[in-house]
């Protein structure tokens, strides 16, 4: 993983942190230490889902552009076959 990637995962981690006091609570009836913990469980979450995204448009875009749209040597050799069999087919006729 690239460096500007690598801060990209630390500056979500550290705005999650920052931000964490002005979450409003999702589970009003659990206590501090399980509130803690779910958060910060949703917290990981939502940065490895982010990342898993990224990578994943990282990765189609290496393979659209690995594979050739067209298989240009074999497409050559098929029509050097076809030239070969017109000319053996005309001189069989003559």
């Amino acid at each position: 993983m690239s460096a500007t990637r690598w801060l990209k995962v630390a500056a979500i981690a550290a705005l999650a942190y920052v931000l964490y006091d002005f979450i409003p609570s999702p589970l009003p009836d659990m206590s501090g230490d399980v509130h803690q913990i779910v958060v910060a469980a949703l917290i990981v979450a939502a940065v490895y889902l982010a990342v898993a995204g990224v990578l994943a448009l990282v990765g189609k875009g290496k393979v659209e552009s690995a594979t050739p749209p067209l298989p240009e040597q074999a497409i050559a050799s098929s029509k050097q076959d076809v030239e070969e069999v017109k000319a053996r087919a005309k001189e069989g006729r003559a």
